[in-house]
């Protein structure tokens, strides 16, 4: 439970001077420690945003040169995938679990210059409130997103291209030290510690499959194929989404 992910600086630059931001991702705690975190650059006194568990309860901080957090009214619980996202849409910050509005503080101003990376998995230099679980489907976005846009897309993976989308880890690379950002904007993690990769909330284990071979349903919940793929569009009723990734 030492392990976490650095994405470096460049994301913390893109967010300085700013007051829109959304950070979501999946996570699934296996101890009730007092801290899980699962992404932020909170370090040495300083940050920009935060989300993370604390006391098993999901909180979103953010900073305009003082701290604020919103906590949510769930306790999460131990070995079972649950979705939390936090909002700052520059007036108000917002925490949602699994797609639900919790809680809401109101707070203006703008993020202040930082010099600490992203992390996911922990935060400090000393990797204190580090995570003991899995984490997931990591997004962070420039933009302040709905509750709809989150309970909408938090249970499918997303193509990499979605308009303020910063950075996007869905840590389906299944081996090796570094973790990919599948946005263009290279924001890719490396990983400190001793990683064991393991079954993921969405994608997870997927391999080679001909779609023609399943029933495809608008109302089924989404599947991945890895490999070389065929894609029957006959297969499919009307309202089913395709995303093709290299």
């Amino acid at each position: 439970n030492n392990d976490y992910v650095n994405t470096g600086t460049g994301i913390t630059s893109i967010l300085t001077g700013t007051n829109t931001v959304t950070a979501e991702g999946w996570i699934k705690p296996k101890s009730s420690r007092t801290f899980h975190t699962i992404v932020g650059n909170y370090d040495a006194g300083n940050l920009q945003f935060l989300l993370r568990l604390d006391n098993m309860k999901p909180v979103f901080w953010v900073s305009n040169g003082a701290f604020t957090s919103v906590t949510g009214t769930t306790t999460v619980p131990l070995n079972t995938w649950t979705h939390v996202a936090g909002v700052w849409d520059g007036t108000t910050i917002k925490v949602y679990v699994n797609g639900a509005l919790e809680n809401t503080v109101s707070v203006s101003g703008t993020m202040p210059t930082n010099s600490y990376p992203v992390k996911i998995g922990a935060n400090y230099s000393n990797i204190s409130e580090n995570c003991d679980g899995v984490l997931d489907e990591v997004r962070i976005w420039n933009v302040a997103r709905t509750q709809t846009e989150i309970s909408n897309s938090m249970n499918t993976p997303l193509a990499g291209n979605e308009s303020g989308l910063l950075a996007y880890y869905d840590f389906e690379s299944g081996s090796g030290t570094q973790v990919l950002d599948r946005t263009s904007n290279g924001y890719d993690g490396n990983f400190s510690g001793t990683p064991v990769w393991t079954t993921g909330q969405l994608g997870a284990g997927a391999s080679p499959c001909t779609i023609a071979d399943q029933t495809v349903t608008a109302a089924e919940t989404s599947f991945i194929c890895e490999g070389e793929t065929t894609i029957d569009l006959a297969s499919s009723e009307v309202g089913v989404d395709y995303y093709l990734r290299n």
